[in-house]
């Protein structure tokens, strides 16, 4: 997104779309990282019989993520891989184009902004999940945009958008994490409700009251920060950095 200005569309669509099968496996297997990794705070509080129940949804997800880094390592020691890493010592190599890289920048991050506004004045309190996960991905790549070009900014005035784009962008990442978690449960609930595991299942339900709770606090807030982000403060802020953002 950032470079995207610097190079001919076919030759960075072509790279693209050679690393969009890893780009899906390795989302996946971080999900389900997550997922392991905040085992102990989903089920904090629970009855440790519940906690016990859940024995078997541990299990699976951890059968799942193991079977997501199998997958990734064949994926690496193939033929589409090889095909990618071509892609890319294409792309390398190609010719740029002239603009200046302060250009370059700058138009990415007037590119990015405008997307992140575009959901922002649409959003509804019915908005989907998905609406807010695109979101929290533009301002994933504003954030990073400007990190890795701060020699081309204010350093206080960087320095302070940076961090309220990054408290938007946490925000918005528990949200998506409580709606990964429940997709996940839901997921093995649904494979084991054909095995002799009753008290699991109910247990699930127990433990997807709290995770939904904790997506509506989250969906809530987020709404109001990426409003708030629309609001001409905020794009006041973002112009002194960049300049004009049309």
């Amino acid at each position: 997104m950032l470079t995207r200005d610097s190079y001919a569309p076919e030759q960075l669509n072509q790279a693209r779309h050679a690393g969009a099968r890893l780009s899906y496996l390795t989302g996946r297997a971080r999900n389900l990282d997550v997922f392991i990794e905040h085992w102990r705070d989903i089920t904090f509080g629970l009855d440790p019989e519940v906690v016990v129940n859940l024995g078997p949804v541990l299990s699976r997800v951890n059968e799942s993520r193991l079977t997501e880094y199998r997958n990734i390592r064949e994926f690496l020691r193939g033929e589409e891989a090889e095909t990618f890493a071509d892609e890319l010592r294409n792309l390398a190599s190609a010719p740029r184009t002239s603009a200046e890289a302060e250009d370059v920048v700058r138009k990415a991050i007037r590119r990015i902004n405008k997307r992140v506004l575009a959901v922002s004045n649409s959003l509804s309190d019915l908005a989907p999940d998905e609406v807010l996960h695109q979101a929290r991905k533009d301002l994933k790549k504003l954030r990073y945009s400007l990190e890795m070009t701060r020699d081309h900014f204010h350093a206080r005035q960087l320095e302070k958008f940076v961090e309220s784009v990054a408290e938007l962008q946490s925000v918005i990442g528990r949200h998506q994490d409580a709606v990964m978690f429940s997709n996940e449960l839901w997921s093995v609930g649904r494979r084991l409700s054909h095995s002799n595991v009753p008290d699991t299942i109910i247990s699930i339900g127990i433990i997807l009251s709290p995770i939904d709770e904790v997506r509506r606090n989250a969906r809530r807030k987020s709404l109001a920060k990426l409003r708030a982000y629309a609001d001409d403060e905020s794009q006041q802020a973002l112009k002194k950095l960049v300049g004009s953002l049309d």
